[in-house]
């Protein structure tokens, strides 16, 4: 008897679960990795390092972005990711801290 209960108690809440699902948005200019502009680099080629964990590598090649004069909110985000999944924790900081001041509600920044 109490088995068939929580079924049906689960089986009302599958409606609303449902109508939560729909709520979640979907769209692409939601993605981390859009640019914010035309010209902005393309940061998925750092990707490839991530997968390899070159850190190193990602690093360099972020900083150059950065020293080209682009500023970005990604590129400040996955500078810091890559200097976290370094070790060096305090740089990391600074660098998550500077995509929240690009793009406060970022959803890709800590």
């Amino acid at each position: 008897m109490l088995r068939g209960v929580r079924f049906a108690r689960a089986l009302l809440l599958l409606p609303i679960i449902a109508g939560l699902a729909l709520l979640v948005p979907t769209s692409p200019e939601l993605a981390v990795d859009t640019p914010a502009s035309r010209d902005a680099p393309d940061p998925t080629g750092v990707r490839a390092k991530f997968k390899s964990k070159d850190w190193a590598v990602a690093i360099r090649d972020l900083n150059g972005m950065l020293a080209a004069g682009v500023e970005q909110a990604d590129l400040y985000n996955l500078l810091g990711f890559s200097l976290r999944k370094s070790g060096d924790y305090a740089q990391a900081y600074t660098y998550d801290r500077k995509a929240l001041d690009f793009e406060p509600n970022r959803k890709g920044a800590p």
